[in-house]
């Protein structure tokens, strides 16, 4: 990158994609759409350790301190009245025919019959004004700066500015007054630096780049497998493609859902584009069985992987069940090359449970490595 400022806004958007992710899944467009609206807001958040500005309102620094203070723009008015509705409880006839009456807050209300509404209104806005001021000149542990308009000569309305210039004019404490030539500057005490500060060492590592990789880079899965006697992957592992391809079938209900689902495990890193085309030539492999097309036909009603609970509190979990009318199959998927007798005393107790539940049931073993279907009779 071409500036290493830049690093931390990188790093800031990553935040932000992975918060987002985490609670709305990691649809693009959606991501997308979420940023146009919520871009505005989003922000960095500085370290303490490092020497930098932080910009906040005053309302966000409630329960905070810092070393130095500056408060721009210090002229906000006590008894703001514009665009503002204040709404009157009535005592006078014939308004008061009416539980509560809306009316603009303005100063003429003053000699109105909404006088006591008027000055609690007054009242309020002051008090409010003042806590906000006591929270902006209470955060400084060392250094606070004031930056206020000059006064104004025909003044409608009390500004913080006007008591600020009166404070420092005429109360007990000893400000040295400095007119330059664009400012008058008051200053009390002396301003405090940091030269005799014991440096302390940055909690915080600050990279100046930002390394990065292509998505399929960072998660390679290398497979060595075999259906019908071809070599799928390279590699050794033949646990990782029994994993993947039983991950895959057990979320995939018809033949037309597979082109989505490899596609999606590129998306994530699982797999390279080149490992999805014999990811799907070992599928197309998969699916030439007629049994096997029949089962992802669409036509059934499916249950990937789900419970059945037994009276006695016993929970079995069939790889697939489908359901038509009052049929039902159920099939359990082997990777290995191997077969054990205690698969069939497995699918048949799958083939008992349904069938106590009314269904007249077939039940099947289907070794996917060796491309070999085993029917489970009771």
């Amino acid at each position: 990158m071409s500036d290493s400022n830049d690093t931390a806004f990188l790093q800031g958007f990553q935040d932000c994609i992975y918060e987002y992710s985490q609670t709305n899944g990691s649809d693009i467009k959606d991501f997308l759409d979420y940023w146009e609206k919520k871009s505005s807001k989003q922000f960095l958040v500085a370290s303490d350790s490092q020497e930098a500005i932080r910009i906040m309102t005053i309302h966000s620094s409630k329960g905070l301190e810092f070393d130095t203070v500056f408060v721009p723009f210090c002229d906000w008015t006590f008894n703001e009245h514009d665009n503002k509705i204040l709404w009157c409880e009535p005592q006078e006839a014939p308004f008061n025919e009416m539980p509560i009456i809306p009316v603009n807050y303005e100063k003429k209300l003053a000699n109105s019959f909404f006088n006591t509404d008027y000055y609690n209104e007054q009242l309020y806005n002051y008090i409010d004004t003042l806590n906000v001021a006591y929270v902006a000149f209470t955060r400084a542990k060392h250094n606070l700066c004031l930056w206020v308009k000059p006064l104004p000569k025909n003044q409608d309305s009390l500004q913080i500015s006007t008591v600020l210039h009166q404070f420092c004019t005429t109360s007990e404490f000893s400000f040295k007054q400095s007119d330059g030539e664009n400012c008058t500057q008051f200053t009390l005490g002396k301003l405090a630096t940091n030269a005799n500060k014991k440096a302390s060492t940055p909690s915080d590592y600050i990279s100046d780049s930002y390394p990065s990789v292509l998505a399929h880079d960072k998660l390679k899965l290398h497979y060595q497998y075999s259906i019908n006697g071809e070599e799928s992957f390279s590699g050794n592992d033949t646990r990782k493609y029994g994993i993947i391809m039983h991950n895959l079938i057990a979320n995939i209900d018809n033949i037309n859902d597979i082109k989505n689902y490899s596609q999606s495990l590129v998306n994530q890193g699982i797999i390279t584009a080149e490992e999805k085309l014999k990811l799907d030539k070992n599928l197309e492999s998969f699916f030439s069985n007629e049994k096997v097309k029949d089962w992802f036909s669409g036509k059934y009603k499916v249950l990937n992987e789900k419970e059945i609970l037994l009276p006695n509190g016993s929970v079995y979990r069939p790889d697939r069940i489908m359901i038509h009318n009052n049929r039902a199959i159920v099939v359990d998927y082997k990777f290995g090359n191997a077969k054990q007798n205690n698969y069939h005393y497995q699918v048949r107790r799958y083939i008992r449970f349904l069938t106590q539940m009314g269904y007249e049931t077939e039940g099947y073993i289907y070794y996917v490595a060796m491309g070999e279907i085993e029917q489970v009779h009771l």
